[in-house]
């Protein structure tokens, strides 16, 4: 099974089993995952030959996700940094609260 099975919350054709690149059936002993989104994490049962077509056939851009992992990484660093920032932000102003108590 690909190493990718266990990191996908949903597959697509998980009854069907159908290649969504060939048509033909996917065999359940050795499925390729292929992520049509990375977030959130959706994947599709496709042969691995026909994994290898949709990464490299223009044909097949419907099959690839909206976002890449790297821009889904630095997403992700983005609202950490948001969020350490409102952090900031918020402790910067108990700071000044409580310089203004002592001062009155």
């Amino acid at each position: 099974m690909s190493k990718n099975y266990h990191k996908c919350k949903r597959i697509l054709n998980w009854q069907t089993r159908q290649c969504l690149v060939c048509g033909e059936l996917v065999s359940e002993h050795h499925p390729e995952i292929h992520h049509v989104e990375v977030y959130p994490n959706i994947g599709v049962f496709i042969h691995q030959d026909c994994h290898e077509r949709v990464h490299h056939e223009d044909r097949f851009t419907f099959l690839r996700p909206s976002m890449s992992h790297q821009q889904v990484e630095v997403a992700h660093k983005m609202l950490k940094n948001k969020e350490k920032i409102k952090k900031l932000i918020k402790l910067n102003n108990e700071v000044r609260l409580l310089h203004r108590k002592i001062k009155l």
